[in-house]
């Protein structure tokens, strides 16, 4: 298959999400206890395996990085990265919409494509690099808020972190939510629903799609002390990065963390 720019790739990579989706969503779903407080599925397998195929099929020899089968691949260079479904807690607890799959495609440590596709509602999100970012095949642009307006997608997992963190921001945005699922927390931020996030979750598989798509709606982002910031108002951002950085623990500042390899992180 002939890819001849960011955009094809990803749309070709939607493509491969519906098919798959398609493929297994009369699956018998079995669920099992991967480790503390995480799960996996006989969905979460089958996708996997089956975007591993296809991909090695028009991509011979290329990289995969995955969370299933490939997670000890490391994120660097060119490669595949795939969540065969962010946010399989939920999946598997019937969580409608909170839940999705999603791919991306990095070369030589930068993002070109994404797609992220959210079976419950049928939404398709896909992102280029230089050609924006669409949903369902119109491309958009994030509605930006003044900070007291904002919500702000709050999934950190350190408690000293999160009180001071809170405490600093909960007089000057509107409010602070937890979505916990990257792949939720991603096409939210893109669209303005979230005036910003910040989140420690570092796995490639759970980041990457989702920072291209909110990248080329027009939301700022950093990663700072372990953690990513994201914003759509320059305002927001401004504070958010100041919230981290007064907020980390010396331990987290200091850490060095297994982040992918990607130019911009």
């Amino acid at each position: 298959m002939k890819i001849s720019n960011n955009l094809q790739m990803a749309k070709y990579l939607l493509s491969l999400l519906i098919k798959a989706n398609k493929k297994f969503k009369k699956l018998d779903i079995k669920v099992e206890e991967k480790d503390v407080h995480d799960l996996v599925t006989t969905m979460d397998t089958s996708i996997e395996n089956f975007l591993i195929e296809k991909l090695l099929k028009t991509h011979p020899g290329i990289k995969i990085v995955s969370e299933e089968f490939n997670k000890k691949s490391t994120a660097k260079g060119t490669y595949f990265v795939i969540d065969p479904i962010d946010g399989t807690v939920n999946f598997a607890n019937n969580l409608f919409n909170l839940w999705g799959i999603q791919i991306a495609y990095v070369e030589n440590d930068v993002i070109l494509a994404s797609a992220i596709y959210f079976p419950d509602t049928k939404n398709k999100f896909y992102s280029a690099k230089g050609f924006g970012s669409f949903k369902n095949g119109k491309k958009f642009v994030v509605k930006k808020k003044d900070p007291d307006r904002a919500l702000i997608g709050f999934n950190v997992h350190e408690i000293d972190f999160q009180y001071k963190a809170s405490k600093m921001l909960k007089k000057k945005v509107l409010k602070l939510r937890d979505v916990t699922t990257s792949c939720v927390n991603s096409y939210m931020m893109a669209e303005g629903q979230l005036g910003g996030v910040i989140t420690n979750d570092g796995k490639p598989w759970d980041i990457i799609p989702g920072i291209l798509l909110m990248e080329e709606a027009g939301c700022l982002h950093k990663f700072i002390d372990g953690h990513h910031v994201i914003a759509s108002h320059e305002d927001t951002f401004k504070l958010l990065v100041e919230t981290v950085a007064k907020c980390s623990s010396p331990v987290m500042k200091k850490a060095k963390l297994k982040t992918p390899a990607v130019k911009g992180l």
